[in-house]
């Protein structure tokens, strides 16, 4: 594979391992980003935090419901002042 990165001698073999390193970052699978929201909610939780966790259709749905009984503003404010836990 490395050679597709050499491009017949043209570049150096540092910036052919840089192409190719370039390369398979764009290639990152992206699954797992459930898990890695889940994750980060646990940690704030811990923190004495309160997450909320949606699927996005789910949100994008209250969201819109919001919107339609005409208390979108209300809504959004209460997402994003979720006050933290006591201890």
């Amino acid at each position: 594979m490395l050679k597709e990165f050499l491009n017949d001698g043209e570049i150096s073999r540092d910036e052919a391992d840089e192409r190719q390193w370039r390369y398979r970052a764009t290639q990152i699978d992206l699954a797992g980003k459930s898990h890695l929201a889940q994750a980060i909610g646990l940690a704030a939780v811990a923190q004495g935090y309160r997450v909320l966790y949606r699927k996005t259709h789910a949100l994008l749905d209250e969201i819109a419901e919001a919107t339609i009984d005409g208390a979108r503003k209300p809504f959004m404010e209460n997402l994003a002042t979720i006050p933290p836990f006591d201890h």
